[in-house]
């Protein structure tokens, strides 16, 4: 299944774009674990865009038992240009956000009185976001973003579905 695209929405179409390109890895690597995939398409509907159609993807064990899902969030995430869930089949959850190179920022300014001088200061929020594409983000206090490889794949999907897996 390829992107589906809505022409008049290029933000949109460029969310599905990297969805699909995720869903390509997953089912290479899901491949290389012995997983069968299996794609599906549901409804998302954001106050930014509207119902759209997204891709979904089943991964089944070597016996066809379902032991998870990828599920598409949305594009419209604060921080970050869209989400994906990867859920295990007891509600599990483990999200996975697109972001641009560098990452998000969060900017502050300080200014003492009415007349001080104003200091603004920028920091970047996740260490490790040195170019775009599909990242898995540690829990706080860490704040380390690490991009999703085989290797972070098969951690995030050993986590969800209590079974392990090794790239």
């Amino acid at each position: 299944m390829t992107a589906m695209k809505n022409t008049l929405n290029p933000v949109l179409d460029q969310y599905l774009t990297h969805v699909t390109a995720l869903f390509a890895n997953i089912e290479k690597w899901g491949g290389d674990f012995g997983l069968q995939m299996q794609r599906g398409e549901t409804t998302i509907n954001e106050e930014r865009h509207g119902q759209y159609k997204v891709p979904t993807l089943v991964l089944n064990d070597t016996q066809g038992k379902r032991i998870a899902e990828v599920l598409p969030f949305g594009e419209s995430i604060i921080g970050a240009q869209g989400r994906v869930d990867l859920v295990g089949n007891y509600g599990k959850r483990e999200k996975i956000v697109y972001l641009n190179a560098g990452g998000p920022t969060m900017t502050t300014r300080i200014q003492v009185g009415t007349e001080g001088a104003a200091e603004e200061s920028t920091r970047k929020l996740y260490r490790g976001v040195d170019a775009e594409g599909w990242f898995w983000l540690s829990p706080s206090p860490i704040r380390r973003a690490y991009p999703i490889t085989p290797e972070v794949f098969a951690d995030l999907l050993s986590a969800v579905t209590g079974h392990e897996f090794k790239s």
